[in-house]
Parts: structure tokens; C-alpha cells; sequence
């Protein structure tokens, strides 16, 4: 990158509040092409956009794009505040009412995990290789419950003395918003047959996906590190993290990407972290073809996608 020391404001039209940053990289902000009164794109946005991002890094050019200014902070506030209102917050808090499936399989009560949280860090290793055993339904209860399930709540008064309780999970997410859904492939555990399987932290209880008969073949396909980095086959889980974009981007607009990415990143280490706790090795994979696991999943690709996977097995 260039160096960006002598960027300065440049404003093209003041009078209907257009101005974007000139420096020798890019655009600073996608508002910097629109009309920030009416919010209708400048006439010449394309032919800005065009000349300023051509031929460089996509990572950079987001990078820039999504850093936070006072001007981006302020708009941010702005929305915010919009979004506390009472049908925002009693939205957000009837997501433990969604649900993907009909087909729920309860899961047995978690139970206390009796090991230090510095044991099960300075356990915790990548772990490519696996032995075929079996996992207890127990122990995966156990994973899925104290990696992402319901820890507490928050109680919520709206303006009419409405009460609501805002159930919080177990792995931190930007705005409450729960950007990311813990998704699993799962072969030879106690009590499941193999296929994809959606946990529902509100229900702690498993809802039925994909089963497919060749669905594991399917998901260790898209894996390029199998068998040569992986033995994918002999594996028990396949943990797909996967992103409701638009429930981030409501409020945080195109940076919801990137806090999307770091919720995934909260929930991959509570994974990694309980796994080495509970005897599970575990390993994360960002190496995966995205559009054929977004396919077993039935997802769009573009609202709804895997953002990271984890691998697990005995």
C-alpha cells in the first residue's frame, strides 16, 4: 500500500454534501460515491469506482473500505440508536424461535466439565489424524453446549413495561445479532445417523439438515486437504460455521462482514478450546471448496454462507 500520510478531504459538491477521500489507494468509504443527503449514487461513481480500484488487491480495497473514521462512527451511532426501538429489540430477541428444520432431535443435559480452563488450553493441539472410534451423544451435548449454547440471559423492558429475556450464548457476537449458526456433519456418534445437523442453542437440540446416504462423501469432497492433510474419513465431525450476513449488515452495514468473520473466529476457539477439553481432537479448516458446502447446506451463497469449519474426531 501506499503511503496515505497526505490523503485529504476533497469535497466535489458541498452543497448536497458529496465529498469523498482523495488518496493514491482507493475510496475510503462506499458513501464517499453517494449523495450523503439523498443517498442516490453520484453520476460518475462507476468511473470513480472503476479508475480507483482496478487492478488492485480485493482484501485491500475491503480493508479500506470497512476501517472505521469519525464520519463512519457517527453514522454508525446514528443507526444504533434507530435500531433500539421496541420492535428491533423484541425482534432480536424471538431468534430462539427460528428455526431450520422439523425434524429435532433433543440432546441430553449438559453436564459440568471437570478440567481446568489452563489445562484445556495448554491441551489444545491441531489435530489431523483420527481413529474411527465412536463419540458418546453425552460428549457432543457437552461440545455443542459450551462452545455455543444458552449461558444466561438479559432481561429487556420495552416502553409499554413489555418484558422480554434475551437468551446470550456461551460465544461472544457483534450487536447480539448472532451472525453465525453452528452447523455439523457428523458420522459415528452414539444415537445419530450420519448427515448435517443444525444445533438449535435455544432448544439445545439438533435439527435434521441434509441426509443424505453419501452425505458425508459430499462434505470431505470439499475438503482439497483430504486425505493427504486430513483423514477426513476417519473423522466424527464436521463443523461448518456458517454466516446469516444479513443480520449483521442491518446494523453495521458492509463492515458486518468483518465482524461476521470475527464471531466466526470467537466460536472456532470455544470449539477447539472444549474439544481439547473433552478428549476430542480438532483441527480448523479454512481450505474448503465454499459454494459445494454452501450447496449441502441449501444456502445462497451471498446472505447465507460458510464462513469456517472445524474438524473433529476421537
Amino acid at each position: 500500500m501506499g503511503d496515505k500520510s497526505n490523503s485529504q478531504k476533497v469535497f466535489v459538491n458541498e452543497s448536497a454534501g458529496v465529498y469523498y477521500l482523495k488518496s493514491d489507494l482507493l475510496l475510503h468509504h462506499p458513501f464517499d460515491v453517494i449523495n450523503r443527503l439523498s443517498f442516490k449514487p453520484r453520476a460518475d461513481a462507476g468511473e470513480i469506482l472503476y479508475n480507483m480500484y482496478r487492478g488492485l488487491d480485493l482484501g485491500e480495497i475491503y480493508n479500506e473500505n470497512i476501517k472505521y473514521n469519525r464520519y463512519v462512527q457517527s453514522f454508525d451511532m446514528q443507526v444504533a440508536m434507530k435500531m433500539q426501538t421496541d420492535e428491533f429489540l423484541f425482534a432480536a430477541a424471538q431468534l430462539k424461535e427460528e428455526s431450520f428444520s422439523d425434524v429435532v432431535i433433543p440432546l441430553p443435559n449438559p453436564t459440568p466439565i471437570d478440567v481446568r480452563v489452563s489445562e484445556a488450553i495448554a491441551r489444545r493441539r491441531s489435530e489431523r489424524t483420527y481413529s474411527d472410534g465412536v463419540i458418546r451423544l453425552e460428549t457432543l451435548s457437552n461440545l455443542l453446549y459450551y462452545s455455543y449454547g444458552v449461558t444466561g440471559y438479559l432481561d429487556i423492558v420495552l416502553r409499554d413495561g413489555t418484558r422480554l429475556r434475551k437468551p446470550l450464548l456461551a460465544s461472544p457476537t457483534a450487536g447480539g445479532l448472532q451472525s453465525i449458526e453452528l452447523f455439523f456433519a457428523a458420522r459415528k456418534v452414539e444415537g445419530l445417523k450420519t448427515a448435517i445437523y443444525r444445533y438449535n442453542p435455544y432448544k439445545h437440540a439438533l435439527e435434521v439438515i441434509n441426509d443424505a446416504p453419501d452425505i458425508w462423501d459430499k462434505v470431505i469432497s470439499a475438503f482439497p486437504g483430504h486425505p493427504y492433510i486430513i483423514d477426513m474419513q476417519k473423522a466424527n465431525l464436521v463443523f461448518l460455521l456458517v454466516a446469516f450476513l444479513y443480520r449483521v449488515k442491518l446494523k453495521y452495514g458492509e463492515r458486518g462482514y468483518k465482524l461476521a468473520l470475527l464471531d466466526a473466529g470467537h466460536l472456532a476457539q470455544n470449539i477447539l478450546v472444549v474439544s481439547a477439553a473433552l478428549g476430542i481432537k480438532a483441527v480448523p479448516v479454512a481450505g474448503y471448496y465454499e459454494d459445494e458446502i454452501d450447496a449441502l447446506l441449501n444456502v445462497d451463497g451471498v446472505n447465507v454462507t460458510c464462513l469456517h469449519t472445524v474438524v473433529g474426531g476421537v
